[in-house]
């Protein structure tokens, strides 16, 4: 009986040629956007969840309740004082198993005394030639960091490869760009031309589904004397991440924190006018650190992703069942006969399971044939990481993905057996040109629509928030502007050499301005300043790209509310300040004028307290230092922002980079005459340069992926709810050519003709509009809450999605409707 059903489903399939292709092209394709999305998201839901004991091991977090953001830069706070780990696990044995690392992007000479996070390693080859490479994924960690976490070891021992104060240990790409594939173990790397570095080890790559993504790691005992200290005036910030012991709830841990806390830190918070007792802290769990301590990754879009997998294999398994269903109709004469003469149900679900399957079985091999062929464009364009076969066999999804299909292959058999069999064989013999009722069929097709309409409507809204975050008015002008980085390494020189260049830059006929600073808009944004009112009043915490020469204001073209820009060479300037409008504000002064002349106490380097007086001499608009999302970073864009004139107060402040506005259409010219004037300047020190812009904006790359991600599935949906219109529209043409005839013959045009086909359609829309719109708002709301600066959702969002679904789908089926409007009606009224 079985195989007769196997022949049976294969006559029908190919004798069904359009129906069958429709089906296969919708469900290979669906199943592929399945198992691409649903691995992509399930691999990224599960970051970090792949190291040993990851159960146990949390992110020391605190949360400030009660103190200000703009105090503390955030409410989220996960850095810790790089002491007082070492002092917890002294007060409380459950907490010595530690670790403690940060990255390049936080380094800073107030506790690296020989270098900052600007860094390059050199290193000479067998052939005396000396290769230099920038470096911008570093890490200083504790000893214990390839035993605390899992990350493997190629080379050298776990417990030993970071027991050296100059120990370095490679990922594998790092140690293959720098060595090939001799063995790096033992050889000398030079950090900025002065540190000698031995590599102790290799380690093996991250894998895409971890936040740590470092390239290579340095013993923190070069560091230690800063890093041991518990004051808060002499020590750094550090993230820490502790392992418990087996059995030690975390709110346990949390308690013996903050009495430790308490202990350890409650006079130097009185000293900072700060309430100790509203700063909790909390153990973040290592599973959420990535999307919700350091957010790089968005648990939000990966469910959506997830759950978008499992809607668009369902469209496709839709247009089966509609299509199987109106299919029948040409078939009802063979089901009623089969009903008459005592077929059982069981006989009708085999033989629907059968062609379902069939047709399944194959669009699954042609769906894995087409993820092989689009898998490496996914990588590149759009950051999809694919396991290949044999890793997905053994994912811990896998059965899952089996589980889905499986069933989805039972509910596409058994629904339209079901359909059948509840008709009688009068009923079917009746109903010899139209298909048995389908109810559910209608429901199923409208949830395809308020899946398009969604999606639309979602991308609509995504589109034009990044749009409005890459075009806004950020408060400065960034247009056909680089920036030049200077030296890292200071020789006694240094101070002529820049003057040097400058001169040389200046002289170049392309070059319209040029502006000196310690930072520029979109770097680290650690880059901050602490300020009083006085001695007495409370400490707040501003941004900068202090540093700055009396080029800077007018370069970037930033308003000046009132008061007056730095003077060049001015001495009097040496301890006066700039203030933005909201720094202004948090000092208590609400009108510009009313700043000017004011002195206050400027913190003379980072998280020292040693508080200087200076001046206030103008007043300026406030400008984006950091990228528009809510709640970024250290020191966020509702801040403020405070300027100094060069190192004069801060120390820290050193010139670092050069703004250079440069004329685009001679720019590979000019940029070959910086470079020239740089390496004859600078002799030995790597060129870097970029477009400040696209500085600013790298911030939104994974926001682009996201957004080219959503338009991928959102096609491909819409292109699966079109396959299965252009379907039903050719059934229902087939099914009412007759009718159609006849009303050609009465005098019927086009728009008539193809209001009968899709009267019931546009209904079908109408309703998946009125369901898809609120859900495809609050979807577009969620993904608003991340920015700081957003767009306001006006009536064309919702309009203009639905009038260019409805398009799509009418060109979809115009060739249908065309035909079946010029058909001669006596060839219509012929149709059998």
């Amino acid at each position: 009986m079985i195989p007769h059903y196997f022949k049976l489903a294969c006559r029908l399939l190919l004798r069904n040629s359009l129906f069958t292709g429709i089906n296969l092209l919708g469900l290979s394709v669906g199943f592929a956007v399945f198992f691409i999305l649903w691995q992509y998201a399930a691999s990224e839901l599960k970051s970090d969840q792949f190291h040993k004991d990851e159960k146990r091991t949390y992110l020391l977090t605190f949360n400030n309740e009660g103190m200000s953001e703009e105090d503390v830069g955030q409410k989220l706070f996960f850095w810790t004082p790089s002491g007082f780990p070492i002092r917890a696990g002294q007060d409380y044995p459950e907490l010595s198993n530690y670790c403690r690392f940060i990255t390049q992007r936080f380094f800073d000479r107030s506790f690296i005394p020989d270098h900052g996070k600007e860094i390059y390693f050199s290193h000479t080859d067998q052939k005396g030639n000396k290769n230099s490479f920038l470096e911008e994924k570093l890490l200083y960690a504790d000893t214990n960091l390839f035993n605390f976490f899992t990350i493997p070891l190629i080379k050298g021992s776990a417990s030993q490869v970071l027991k050296e104060p100059n120990a370095v240990v490679l990922s594998e790409k790092i140690a293959v760009k720098y060595f090939g594939f001799d063995d790096p173990v033992g050889n000398t790397i030079i950090l900025n031309d002065s540190i000698p570095l031995t590599v102790t080890g290799v380690y093996e790559n991250f894998p895409s589904n971890s936040f740590m993504r470092f390239e290579a790691v340095l013993s923190m005992i070069r560091i230690e004397k800063t890093t041991s200290t518990i004051d808060l005036s002499h020590g750094t910030l550090f993230p820490c991440y502790f392992k418990l012991p087996i059995g030690t709830q975390p709110i346990r841990a949390e308690k013996d924190i903050e009495n430790a806390f308490k202990k350890h830190y409650a006079q130097e918070y009185k000293k900072w006018n700060w309430n100790i007792n509203r700063l909790t802290p909390q153990f973040m769990p290592l599973r959420h650190v990535a999307f919700e301590a350091f957010k790089v990754k968005s648990k939000f879009i990966l469910n959506i992703f997830r759950i978008a997998a499992l809607f668009i294999l369902a469209m496709a398994w839709i247009n089966y069942i509609n299509l199987t269903i109106s299919k029948n109709a040409k078939r009802l004469k063979e089901l009623a006969a089969r009903v008459a003469v005592g077929a059982r149900p069981k006989h009708f679900i085999t033989q629907f399971i059968i062609e379902a399957g069939l047709l399944n079985f194959i669009a699954l091999l042609l769906s894995v044939t087409l993820i092989q062929f689009v898998k490496t464009p996914l990588q590149i364009f759009l950051d999809f990481n694919l396991l290949g076969i044999q890793e997905t066999l053994f994912s811990s999804s896998f059965i899952g993905v089996i589980s889905v299909c499986f069933s989805g292959v039972l509910l596409t058999g058994f629904y339209p057996a079901w359909i059948t069999w509840n008709q009688t064989p009068r009923k079917l013999f009746g109903s010899i040109q139209s298909s048995p009722g389908n109810s559910l069929g209608s429901w199923m097709t409208i949830f395809q629509f308020v899946i398009a309409v969604v999606l639309l409507v979602w991308i609509f809204g995504v589109s034009g928030q990044i749009h409005y975050i890459l075009n806004k008015d950020l408060g400065f002008d960034k247009e056909q502007v680089i920036v030049v980085d200077l030296p890292f390494q200071r020789t006694l020189t240094f101070q002529s050499d820049v003057e040097k260049f400058i001169r040389e830059i200046a002289a170049q006929s392309d070059v319209a301005d040029y502006a000196i600073s310690s930072s520029v808009s979109g770097d680290s944004d650690s880059n901050g300043i602490g300020l009083q009112v006085n001695s007495a009043s409370k400490f707040i915490g501003v941004g900068t790209n202090g540093g700055i020469d009396h080029r800077f204001v007018p370069f970037y073209n930033l308003k000046i509310l009132a008061g007056r820009n730095f003077l060049p060479d001015n001495p009097a300037d040496k301890n006066s300040i700039l203030v933005s409008h909201i720094t202004a504000q948090r000092l208590g002064i609400n009108n510009p004028e009313d700043a000017i002349g004011k002195r206050i106490l400027i913190e003379s380097a980072a998280w020292t307290h040693n508080m200087i007086p200076a001046e206030i001499i103008g007043v300026i608009e406030d400008y984006a230092r950091n990228p528009l999302f809510y709640n970024f970073g250290m020191w966020s864009n509702n801040s403020g922002v405070a300027l100094t004139y060069g190192n004069s107060l801060d120390a820290e402040n050193i010139p670092k980079k050069i703004s250079i506005k440069v004329n685009l259409l001679q720019f590979e010219k000019i940029l070959n005459k910086i470079k020239s004037s740089y390496e004859t300047s600078f002799y030995g020190m790597p060129f870097n340069w970029y477009f400040l812009e696209e500085h600013f904006n790298q911030y939104y790359q994974r926001e682009k992926i996201a957004r080219n991600q959503i338009i991928f599935f959102t096609v491909i949906a819409i292109g699966i709810a079109c396959l299965g219109l252009l379907g039903m529209i050719t059934q229902k043409v087939v099914a009412k050519t007759k009718e159609i005839g006849i009303r050609k013959v009465l005098g019927a045009d086009l728009l008539q003709i193809t209001k009968i086909l899709l009267d019931t359609t546009l209904k079908q829309i109408i309703v998946a509009t009125i369901i898809g719109i609120p859900v495809a708002y609050y979807l577009v709301q969620q993904y608003l809450q991340k920015f700081s600066e957003r767009i306001t959702l006006h009536w064309w969002y919702y309009l203009v999605p639905v009038i260019i679904l409805l398009v799509i789908m009418i060109i979809t089926v115009s060739g249908v409707l065309w035909k079946a409007a010029r058909t001669n009606p006596v060839e219509s009224m012929r149709y059998e």
